[in-house]
C-alpha cells in the first residue's frame, strides 16, 4: 500500500526507529528527593528509596506515590531485593536490614567504617556492605557471615541471587569470592575505571560497567571474558535479568540499553532520564524493567526485543509528526499516517492531503493536516474545520 512505501532515506527511518523506541515508556514516576538510590517491583507496583531516606510506593501509572514513609533520615546507599519484600539502607555507619511485611525480622548493625556500597540478595537474607576501608562484610540475622579487605577502593558492591557469590569493584580492579571460605574466584584488571559490577542469578557471570562506556561480561570462577557490551556513554551500573538472559546497562547520561547476555546483541536504547541513571530492576519475569535516576524519578519500561523494534512499513513522506498514546502504541504521519502496536503497523489512517499534526486523546488517535481539517479517529470518525492548514495539534 501506498502509506507503507519503502522510504529510502535512512534519516526517515531512525526518526520512526526512535519513536518506537521511545514508545516503550510504561510509566514516570515522581516525588523522590534528592534522587533515586534504590528501585524495585513490589506488590503489583513499585518501591524506591531516595536520598532523603523515604520509601515510597507506587501503582503502574505514572505520577506521585500512594504512600511515602520515612525511614529516619538521609541515607547514603541502598538496595532492594529481587523479591521486593526486603531492603537495606545505611547511613553513616548504621546499616539497616528491613521487611516489608515482616517488621518482627528487621535487624541493624554499626559498620567498622562509613558505608559506600549495599547489596542483598534476593530474599533479603543476606546482605553485603563495603566499607570505605576497602572491606566487604557479608552479614545475616546472625551476624557476621564473613569479611575480605580488598587492594583497591571500592565503588560498587554486589551479591548472587543467593548470596553465595560477592563481589566488589573500584578503580580499574573488580573482584569476587565465593562467601564460603572467601577463596577469590575472579580477580581482574579493566581498561577504564569501573563504576558498577552485578553477578548473575546463579554466579556464573560477573559483569562490570566502565567509564569507556563497556561492559565487560566474564565468567565465574576463572574471569575470562565472555561478552563485551559496547556503548556511547560512560557507565554507572549494569544489572542482570531474573533468568541471566539478558543485561541492562545504566550511563551517567541518563541512557538505559538492554542487550543479550549470549552474544552482546542490543535489544533496546531507553532514553527519558535527564541525569545519571542511579538503580534498574527486572520484574520477577523480565518483562518489565524499572529505573531510577539523580533527577528524582523512576521509570518503568518494556525493554523489549531486538525483533519487535524492526521498522516494517512507515507511512509515506514520513515523518512529519510522531506521537505515543497508550503503552507501546504510536502514530507516525507523513502523506497518511500510520498506528502501529508494539511495533506492528495495524491501521492506516487515510484522510488529509497532508498529515502534519497527531496526537492522542485518551486512547483516540486525532490528526490534523494542511486542508484545515482535524480529524478525530473514533467510530464514526468526526472532523473539526481549523479554519486554515494546522501546523501543531495537542489532546
Amino acid at each position: 500500500p501506498a502509506a507503507a512505501r519503502r522510504d529510502p532515506t535512512q534519516a526517515n527511518e531512525d526518526i520512526l526507529r526512535s519513536a518506537l523506541m521511545a514508545a516503550r515508556g510504561r510509566a514516570v514516576l515522581t516525588g523522590n528527593d534528592r534522587g533515586v538510590l534504590a528501585t524495585a517491583f513490589s506488590g503489583g507496583g513499585v518501591i524506591s528509596v531516595d536520598g532523603a531516606g523515604v520509601l515510597h510506593s507506587y501503582t503502574l501509572h505514572s505520577g506521585g506515590p500512594r504512600t511515602s514513609r520515612p525511614l529516619g533520615g538521609r541515607v547514603r546507599a541502598a538496595a532492594i531485593s529481587a523479591n521486593g519484600e526486603a531492603l537495606v539502607i545505611a547511613r553513616r555507619r548504621l546499616v539497616e536490614v528491613r521487611y516489608l511485611h515482616r517488621s518482627h525480622a528487621n535487624f541493624a548493625f554499626r559498620a567498622h567504617a562509613p558505608v559506600r556500597a549495599v547489596a542483598i540478595d534476593r530474599t533479603g537474607d543476606r546482605v553485603a556492605v563495603a566499607a570505605n576501608d576497602d572491606t566487604v562484610t557479608v552479614r545475616g540475622r546472625g551476624g557476621t557471615i564473613g569479611a575480605v579487605r580488598t587492594p583497591f577502593t571500592i565503588r560498587a558492591v554486589a551479591l548472587d541471587r543467593s548470596g553465595d557469590t560477592v563481589a566488589a569493584a573500584g578503580g580499574h580492579r573488580a573482584k569476587a569470592w565465593r562467601v564460603s571460605g572467601w577463596q577469590p574466584v575472579v580477580d581482574v584488571r579493566e581498561r577504564a575505571e569501573v563504576g558498577g559490577v552485578a553477578l548473575a542469578p546463579d554466579g556464573r557471570l560477573l559483569a562490570t560497567a566502565a567509564a569507556d562506556g563497556a561492559a565487560r561480561l566474564r565468567a565465574v570462577p576463572g574471569g575470562e571474558m565472555q561478552t563485551e557490551l559496547v556503548t556511547t556513554d560512560p557507565l554507572a551500573g549494569v544489572a542482570f535479568s531474573p533468568d541471566g538472559a539478558y543485561v541492562v546497562t545504566r550511563a551517567r547520561a541518563g541512557v538505559v540499553r538492554a542487550f543479550r547476555a549470549v552474544d552482546g546483541a542490543p535489544v533496546s536504547v531507553l532514553t527519558g532520564h535527564t541525569d545519571s541513571v542511579t538503580t534498574a530492576a527486572f520484574s520477577g519475569g523480565g518483562r518489565s524493567l524499572v529505573t531510577g535516576s539523580v533527577d528524582g524519578t523512576a521509570r518503568v519500561w518494556d525493554p523489549g526485543t531486538a525483533a519487535e523494534l524492526r521498522v516494517v512499513a512507515r507511512p509515506a513522506g514520513c515523518c512529519t509528526a510522531v506521537a505515543g498514546g497508550p503503552p507501546g502504541v504510536l502514530v507516525a504521519a507523513g502523506d497518511d499516517a500510520l498506528l502501529f502496536d508494539h511495533g506492528r503497523a495495524v491501521r492506516t489512517y487515510y484522510a488529509h492531503s497532508r498529515v502534519t499534526g497527531v496526537a492522542f486523546a485518551g486512547a483516540t488517535a486525532v490528526t490534523a493536516g494542511r486542508d484545515g481539517r482535524v480529524r478525530i479517529w473514533r467510530t464514526p470518525a468526526r472532523t473539526l474545520a481549523a479554519g486554515g492548514p494546522v501546523t501543531a495539534l495537542a489532546a
